[in-house]
């Protein structure tokens, strides 16, 4: 919902206070499931999608560019059994939201999927995926690139963002992911590294620059990152990142000094996934 995560309602003000902070991309989730009845046409609540042009418009009307995107969906299961209908509710729902925002020119930018996984699966197979899973996963990417190509108005050059299984960056899968062939076409991956420092509610609170083992974990995905996307003049976006505040701000900023480093290096924009959760 829209107040998830500890999360007011959003406002004119708020966003407006975050584009005075120097931020001029905001990340909308959205959870689509729930707001769409779930059958024939897959018809989107028209309420709820009012709402969403509102939020989007808050922004806009900033000069900001915003990137919406389908949310901790469920239907989306990336198993072949489930291929056929995740394929059409894909299509379904993107037809209707493109359709909607056909006038939005490059303000707006498109994400098909946000960490699609098998999630009934194991751990192991949930997050780390399997060639079953990397393989719907590119199916699903280009039903959302097809459909938003079909449509007119701006969504014949909007940027669309595609994403791996679990918007991972791990070797395999990111070794997997078929990129369709399509000049305004964006991966979008996720990296909380390292991870005990950064997301888990752990003990650890120090970072230091001098640690490889708390350094090479970042590194190395934006080394990844460069070897298969930039290079071969594919954009990358970092869609969500952050350092978890254990009341270790120094750490933190030097943590953010050095991420943000790697990631300039490869001209990757990172966007800092911000909950509003306690600590």
């Amino acid at each position: 919902s829209e107040i998830a995560w500890g999360n007011p309602l959003i406002t004119k003000s708020l966003l407006d206070t975050i584009k005075k902070a120097g931020f001029n991309l905001i990340r909308i989730p959205i959870t689509w499931e729930g707001h769409f009845i779930n059958s024939g046409e897959y018809l989107i609540n028209e309420a709820y999608l009012d709402r969403i042009q509102e939020v989007i418009n808050y922004a806009i009307d900033d000069n900001t560019y915003v990137i919406i995107n389908m949310h901790h969906e469920r239907w989306n299961k990336t198993t072949y059994e489930n291929l056929a209908k995740a394929s059409l509710i894909m299509e379904k729902l993107w037809q209707q939201i493109g359709r909607r925002f056909a006038s939005y020119d490059e303000h707006l930018l498109f994400e098909g999927m946000n960490e699609p996984r098998n999630y009934d699966a194991s751990d192991t197979i949930q997050w780390g995926g399997n060639q079953e899973a990397f393989t719907v996963i590119n199916e699903l990417n280009q039903v959302f690139v097809n459909t938003v190509r079909s449509l007119d108005g701006f969504n014949k050059y909007r940027h669309l963002l595609i994403t791996t299984n679990g918007a991972g960056t791990s070797e395999a899968i990111i070794s997997n992911l078929v990129v369709p062939s399509d000049p305004y076409v964006i991966v979008s991956v996720h990296s909380y590294a390292p991870y005990d420092f950064a997301h888990d509610k752990t003990s650890v609170t120090t970072w230091k620059i001098t640690n490889p083992a708390q350094t090479n974990p970042i590194s190395s995905v934006f080394n990844r990152l460069n070897q298969y996307f930039i290079s071969k003049n594919i954009a990358v976006i970092m869609g969500e990142f952050a350092c978890r505040d254990k009341q270790n701000l120094s750490d933190r900023l030097a943590w953010l000094d050095y991420y943000l480093n790697q990631a300039n290096q490869y001209h990757i924009p990172c966007i800092w996934w911000d909950t509003g959760q306690a600590r």
